[in-house]
């Protein structure tokens, strides 16, 4: 069973983790690796920002991705990563498609 949560305080240094991962930052606008305190500048920004939704993705209570929505009014930029031990299992489709 695939689910959301809503990203809290404690994800941070996961997320920290997911986004220095290679092949995210290879596929991402900016490449080089991201330092710990940019991650917190960010992290805590993101979670006071009302235009952003930050989720962690479930799969039988382990997180496996994170997905963000940016809101624009009644349109959303769907961003998401999958984390490198469940990558290529179709995760990325249950949410995104």
């Amino acid at each position: 069973m695939v689910f959301l949560l809503k990203a809290t305080l404690s994800d941070i240094d996961l997320l920290y983790e997911w986004a220095n991962d290679h092949v995210v930052r290879e596929n991402s606008f900016s490449t080089e690796p991201i330092s710990y305190d940019t991650h917190v500048e960010w992290f805590n920004r993101i979670m006071t920002d009302d235009s952003v939704a930050l989720y962690i993705m479930m799969e039988r209570n382990i997180p496996v991705g994170q997905i963000r929505l940016n809101i624009d009014g009644n349109e959303a930029e769907i961003s998401y990563s999958i984390s490198a031990n469940f990558r290529g299992k179709g995760l990325g489709g249950k949410f995104c498609n």
